[in-house]
């Protein structure tokens, strides 16, 4: 069961990729306003009620604008120093993205109590590997149909899912996530999920030696670099 946020909350309901509460709270902002209006106005007059509606305008988008400066993110990698030890993974799975799996895993394993693992329908044979393997971390494969695999948005919506839905013990600063073992796009995905909401994110350096088919494959990971996010 996930923890209770008001600030999840109101991120769902004012954010259009969430277009039914975006819709209703944006009617039942109509009404509430239309309601307070008609309100103002049986005690105040023409003149006064104007102004008055300016000045809260004006208030509100000074206040909007200095909370956009505010919460302005930027996107760094500071030392490249490992990340502390997390309870919760996240991970990306496609070809050739056991070894980066295993450091991770490896990487965390003092404190790893739980494994997601976020793959399309060509790598879930792996993927149910990866769950044989990792059984004591009560790994969860969290799929993304094969058409999705190079839309940012798709596994950007499921990495934000998961962080809303977390187990009721863990909180998202247990977890980290791992851009590594996905194509880029759903490497994108994953930051775009993070970097917003200051989520923890982590990259598997590697060696690599040309395959059979001259593609990259794997024979090397080594620890983990956290990537900061650091707002400005």
């Amino acid at each position: 069961m996930a923890s209770f946020s008001i600030a999840r909350g109101l991120s769902r309901v004012i954010h259009s990729k969430y277009p039914l509460l975006y819709l209703g709270s944006g009617l039942l902002l109509g009404v509430l306003s239309n309601s307070v209006h008609g309100a103002l106005a049986a005690f105040l007059s023409p003149a006064v009620l104007l102004a008055v509606t300016a000045a809260a305008l004006v208030l509100l988008v000074v206040a909007l604008s200095c909370d956009f400066a505010r919460n302005r993110t930027a996107f760094v990698v500071e030392g490249a120093e490992p990340p502390p030890l997390k309870r919760g993974l996240i991970c990306l799975v496609s070809g050739g993205s056991e070894a980066t799996v295993e450091a991770a895993v490896s990487y965390h394993r003092p404190a790893l109590e739980r494994l997601w693992l976020v793959t399309t329908d060509s790598f879930l044979g792996l993927a149910q590997e990866l769950v044989t393997a990792y059984a004591k971390l009560a790994p969860q494969v969290v799929h993304i149909p094969d058409a999705a695999r190079f839309d940012h948005r798709a596994v950007e919506q499921k990495v934000d899912d998961l962080y809303f839905d977390l187990p009721e013990d863990l909180t998202p600063t247990d977890v980290i996530s791992d851009i590594t073992g996905g194509t880029k796009p759903m490497s994108l995905g994953m930051m775009l999920a993070c970097l917003d909401a200051q989520r923890d994110l982590q990259y598997i350096p590697q060696r690599t030696e040309p395959g059979r088919d001259g593609r990259p494959v794997v024979v090397s990971a080594e620890a983990p670099i956290l990537i900061h996010v650091v707002r400005r």
